[in-house]
């Protein structure tokens, strides 16, 4: 139990630096390219992170070939034709926010940094999911939690972690509401309640 408490916290912590790295991300990216925030549904992905290091300006991807970026997305497992031809018109499309080098060079270098430091969290991450997968099923109570609905690979071992091992010291399920934090409270004010 301690060592899946300490996996689990140590996810948490990184799972919380990419959500750092990516909102700076997102804004380093709208200063000079914020088309790719709209080609992409999300950018906490290995294929976002290829991108951007495969063309970290609108400039550098206009010159690219359109076989070029089709097999891009070919390599990178989306097949979905409609969502690649959609993705291509717009790109084909795309008019540049700037075309002035003193925005887009640190910006671009900014954006490669953070782009690698994402990478290097994707990574970590799928390596404590890996623990957590092995070590969390290996204990008794893991199937009460994982059970619950809404409780997947990630939530369940927290939950499992959080309620512990000493279920005694909590007499009923007021107490544990109130150590979790998700207790009722009543708000009084005046005659209002």
């Amino acid at each position: 139990m301690r060592k899946l408490a300490f996996l689990v916290e140590q996810r948490r912590n990184i799972v919380n630096d990419k959500s750092r790295t990516t909102n700076r991300l997102r804004n380093t990216l709208k200063q000079y390219y914020p088309l790719t925030l709209e080609w992409f549904d999300r950018i906490d992905t290995l294929l976002f992170c290829d991108f951007i290091s495969r063309w970290p300006t609108l400039t550098q991807l206009k010159r690219a070939r359109r076989t070029t970026i089709e097999k891009f997305f070919h390599e990178h497992n989306m097949h979905f034709a409609h969502v690649l031809q959609a993705r291509l018109s717009a790109m084909k499309e795309a008019k540049p926010l700037t075309l002035d080098e003193a925005v887009i060079d640190p910006h671009k270098l900014q954006a490669e940094y953070l782009v690698e430091l994402l990478r290097v969290m994707l990574k970590g991450i799928r390596r404590y999911d890996d623990e957590i997968a092995e070590l969390a099923p290996q204990h008794s109570d893991f199937s009460l939690f994982s059970a619950l609905p809404g409780a997947g690979p990630s939530l369940a071992p927290r939950l499992l972690v959080a309620f512990g091992e000493q279920r005694e010291r909590f007499e009923n399920a007021a107490e544990l509401q109130k150590y979790s934090g998700v207790a009722p409270v009543t708000e009084r004010s005046g005659k209002k309640s």
